[in-house]
């Protein structure tokens, strides 16, 4: 089975680390979310564990390069789809996966809200959020991605899912199977079961 990379681009509001985890109860693929795989490294104390330990407690920022080092040692040996959630932040970044990962297929879900849509929800994750300082986040997400969104569409690898409609597991499960000829023989319902039943309040907004 070849590997494939599915990075899975939106703001957190857009509930896409929900869908990653449906995905990887249902289809059994591996979810990697890149906070989670830095924080195990730092609990395990390896090596590259104590040298991220020490770049934290010198207050820098973790490189992009030691993330996908990071990524690579999961990925090692192994086959199957990669929902890879939280990297790359930037071009350059998903230049340097290709240099050093090699993935049969790449596909990148991104999970797109409108302007209004992505305030809204910003502002309602946040109490202490008023609706100017959660259009200010807004606006600062979509200048960070905008590169890097660019960057993907000139690659041919961008599909588009709108996190606000009714159908997200739909139109994740269409893009999703041109990769993996595995999810013609898996219904959308049984995604969205898995999906629901973690997170209940996606019956209403996202089934």
């Amino acid at each position: 089975m070849p590997k494939t990379a599915v990075f899975i681009f939106g703001h957190d509001v857009a509930r896409k680390g929900e869908m990653c985890k449906a995905m990887q109860q249902t289809l059994g693929y591996t979810y990697l979310l890149t906070s989670d795989l830095l924080r195990n490294e730092l609990k395990a104390g390896t090596e590259l564990g104590l040298e991220l330990t020490d770049m934290i407690k010198q207050g820098k920022i973790t490189p992009q390069h030691k993330i996908v080092e990071l990524i690579k040692n999961v990925m090692a040996g192994r086959s199957g789809v990669f929902l890879i959630d939280g990297f790359p932040k930037s071009a350059e970044s998903l230049h340097m996966f290709n240099q050093h990962i090699v993935c049969e297929r790449q596909i990148a879900l991104y999970l797109k809200l409108s302007d209004a849509e992505l305030v809204n929800r910003i502002s309602a994750s946040d109490s202490s959020l008023g609706e100017e300082d959660a259009a200010k986040r807004a606006k600062a997400f979509t200048n960070q991605t905008q590169g890097l969104l660019s960057a993907v569409t000139s690659m041919g690898l961008l599909h588009i899912i709108d996190a606000s409609a009714s159908n997200v597991t739909a139109q994740v499960h269409t893009s999703m199977t041109r990769y993996d000829p595995h999810l013609e023989h898996v219904s959308i319902s049984r995604i969205r079961r898995s999906r629901c039943a973690a997170h209940p309040r996606t019956l209403r907004t996202s089934p």
